[in-house]
């Protein structure tokens, strides 16, 4: 009964932390519209030449990649592209981000900040899980500011883990003094 009540304890007195993406590694992506030899076309993300990095903040996370400047903070990712970089036989769509490791937490919200693009809206985002899609066809340069959040990871209050201690203290004392 004890135990119950101890997890019953802990389950009310945890909070829900909010998780961000400082730490973890990520891969950017340039996604390009290549025409097949059929004639298809589909955007492509082209993984090879795709540099790694590890959200840190403060500081710039990803310099030059494709004419584009990344900085991922605790609660934003801005990108800086400065060029379509177009040209045949294929046609720049944007970027993607992904967690290159598979456990950074997903985002569950991603809504657009600021644009210095006029062309560049809300549904130029898209995002599952631990990927970040950026349509940025078309456009010819700006920088783009996007708020995120990510799933919660309960985590338990100091309050609780105190009381725990305490009612673990409490629990070895008697045990002594019953042998």
């Amino acid at each position: 009964m004890k135990k119950i009540f101890a997890g019953f304890l802990l389950l009310v007195m945890s909070t829900m932390a909010q998780a961000s993406l400082i730490g973890f590694d990520f891969q950017a992506q340039l996604g390009i519209d290549q025409i097949d030899s059929t004639g298809l076309s589909g955007t492509y993300f082209n993984q090879l030449s795709s540099p790694n990095f590890t959200a840190v903040d403060p500081g710039t996370d990803l310099t030059n990649f494709f004419g584009s400047t990344w900085d991922i903070t605790a609660s934003q990712i801005s990108v800086t592209f400065n060029s379509s970089h177009a040209g045949p036989p294929f046609l720049f769509n944007g970027f993607r981000l992904v967690d290159i490791q598979g456990i950074a937490p997903n985002f569950s919200n991603v809504t657009l900040f600021s644009s210095s693009n006029a062309g560049f809206t809300a549904a130029n985002v898209n995002f599952n899980n631990d990927i970040l899609t950026l349509n940025m066809s078309g456009l010819s340069g700006g920088s783009v500011v996007l708020n995120y959040q990510t799933t919660s990871v309960p985590e338990p209050s100091p309050l609780a883990i105190i009381a725990l201690g305490i009612a673990a203290l409490t629990l070895s004392r008697r045990k002594k003094h019953t042998l």
